[in-house]
C-alpha cells in the first residue's frame, strides 16, 4: 500500500489481518506492484457436492434423500416411480461469495437413479381340469391375467406333458435376468403349465346289426354284422347269458356260431387314449335248426299195424309243425322225390309228429334207412330207422341183418 509519505507497510501482515478479520471462508492473495504498491484478491469459496443415493423401484413414487445446508438449497426434486434418471437442483444461497467445486453456476443439477428391482417369482397357473373335447383348443382354457397359452390353437389331450404358457413381465422396472424362461425381446417368461384333460365319453354310432334268419348249415356264421364307433374301437365277446357280463376274451372280430342255438353276443365300445370304454350290451342271436326228440334208430317189423312214429323239434322255438306244414317236405333214402304226405305219412301237432303209414313202410326193404325232413328255408334234420322182415314159425327171422338198434319209442 502506498502511504503519504511513500513508507513501505508490510503487507504480509495486513493480508493475515483481513484474513482474521473476515474468516477463513476466503481465499487471498498478494502481488506487489512496486516498493510501496500491493493487490490483494479474495475468492470464492468451494461447496462440495453431495452424493445422491439411487433407490429400487417399488411401484410407489420416491424423491432423493437430500437435504438443504447453509450453503444451498433443494430447489428441484421431483422424483419419479418408475426406473430412470430424475433431476434434483441444488441452489447456492450466496453465490457471490460460493462456488460449486465444479462449476461456476449457481445451480447444480444431480441426477437420482431407481433401479430395477429384484424380480418377483414367478407363479406358474394351475388351469382347471378340463374334459376331452376334439374341438376345443387351449383358447378354452382361462390363465390368469397376464399369461397366455403359447399354442392357443392346440386341443389339449389327455395324459399330456404340459403346454407351454407365456407370462408378460414388466422388465422396465423388475430385473429378469437369469430367470428360467425369460426372454428379454419378448418380455415374456415361459412356463411348461400342468393341465388335467380327463377322458370324454366314448359312444356307438351304429349298434352291430343282428343277423337274422341263421339256419343251420354245418360251418361257422357270422351272428351280427360290424357296427361303428366314435371315440373308439367295437370290441365283441360271446356271452353264457344276456346277463353275466363277459370278464375276457373280448377282441375286434366279429362272433361266430356253428351249431343251432342262440347266441348272446356282448359289444362295448373300448376307448382311445382320449376316451372312456362305453358299458357293454348285449344281443341275443338265433341260429335255427331241428333235432330229432324221438323215434331215431327205431325198428319197425313188417307186419305191424302201426307205423313208425317221429317226433322233430325246433331248436328255438316250439312251431316246428307251423314251419312243416308251410312248405316242408320228408325224404326217403337220399331221393329227391318228396313223399306223399297223407299217403305215405301224417303230420300232427305236439312239436311235429310224423308217422310213416303202415302200408309205406311195407314197400321198404328190409334194411335202415334214412329220413331227411326239410322245413322249407328255415332248415333241416335227418334220422334213421330199421325196417326188419316178420319172424318167422319156429322163432326165425327172415331178415339177414345181424343186428338192429333197440328202438326208442318201444315200437317193434
Amino acid at each position: 500500500l502506498n502511504t503519504s509519505r511513500g513508507a513501505l507497510i508490510d503487507a504480509e501482515a495486513l493480508l493475515e489481518g483481513i484474513t482474521t478479520a473476515t474468516g477463513s471462508n476466503y481465499a487471498a492473495t498478494t502481488e506487489r506492484i512496486y516498493d510501496n504498491t500491493w493487490n490483494f484478491t479474495i475468492t470464492k469459496a468451494e461447496v462440495s457436492t453431495p452424493t445422491i443415493a439411487s433407490k429400487a423401484y417399488n411401484t410407489e413414487k420416491q424423491t432423493a434423500d437430500v437435504a438443504a445446508s447453509d450453503l444451498y438449497a433443494v430447489t428441484t426434486n421431483e422424483g419419479g416411480t418408475n426406473v430412470g434418471d430424475y433431476d434434483v437442483v441444488l441452489t447456492l444461497t450466496d453465490s457471490t461469495n460460493y462456488k460449486w467445486e465444479d462449476s461456476e453456476e449457481a445451480a447444480k443439477t444431480l441426477a437420482f437413479t431407481i433401479t430395477k428391482a429384484t424380480a418377483p417369482a414367478v407363479v406358474v397357473p394351475t388351469p382347471a381340469a378340463v374334459t376331452y373335447d376334439s374341438t376345443k383348443t387351449l383358447e378354452s382354457v382361462t390363465l390368469p391375467d397376464g399369461w397366455a397359452w403359447e399354442d392357443k390353437t392346440t386341443v389339449p389331450t389327455v395324459n399330456n406333458n404340459g403346454y407351454n404358457a407365456a407370462l408378460a413381465v414388466d422388465d422396465t422396472n423388475y430385473d429378469y435376468t437369469g430367470v428360467d424362461g425369460y426372454n428379454s425381446t419378448a418380455h415374456e417368461v415361459t412356463r411348461t403349465v400342468t393341465l388335467t384333460v380327463n377322458k370324454a365319453e366314448s359312444s356307438v354310432t351304429t349298434v352291430p346289426p343282428v343277423n337274422t334268419g341263421l339256419v343251420y348249415k354245418g360251418m361257422a356264421q357270422e351272428l351280427v354284422s360290424a357296427g361303428t364307433a366314435s371315440g373308439g374301437t367295437l370290441n365283441y365277446v360271446l356271452g353264457t347269458d344276456a346277463s353275466t357280463v363277459p370278464t375276457s376274451g373280448w377282441s375286434t372280430s366279429i362272433p361266430t356260431g356253428t351249431e343251432a342255438n342262440t347266441y348272446y353276443v356282448w359289444y362295448k365300445v373300448v376307448g382311445d387314449e382320449n376316451h372312456l370304454d362305453t358299458n357293454p350290451q348285449c344281443l341275443t342271436v338265433i341260429i335255427k335248426g331241428y333235432n330229432t326228440i324221438d323215434g331215431e334208430g327205431q325198428n319197425w317189423t313188417k307186419g305191424s299195424p302201426k307205423g313208425a312214429e317221429f317226433t322233430f323239434r325246433d331248436t328255438v322255438e316250439d312251431n316246428t309243425y307251423g314251419q312243416f306244414m308251410d312248405g316242408g317236405k320228408m325224404y326217403l333214402d337220399g331221393s329227391t322225390t318228396p313223399m306223399a304226405i297223407n299217403t305215405d305219412f301224417t303230420a300232427r301237432k305236439g312239436s311235429l309228429i310224423i308217422t310213416l303209414e303202415p302200408s309205406y313202410l311195407e314197400t321198404l326193404t328190409a334194411e335202415k334207412h334214412t329220413l331227411r325232413v326239410v322245413f322249407g328255408d328255415t332248415g333241416e334234420v335227418t334220422t334213421y330207422f330199421y325196417v326188419k322182415n316178420k319172424s318167422t314159425p319156429g322163432g326165425g327171422d327172415s331178415d339177414s341183418s345181424a343186428s338192429y338198434k333197440l328202438p326208442k319209442t318201444g315200437i317193434e
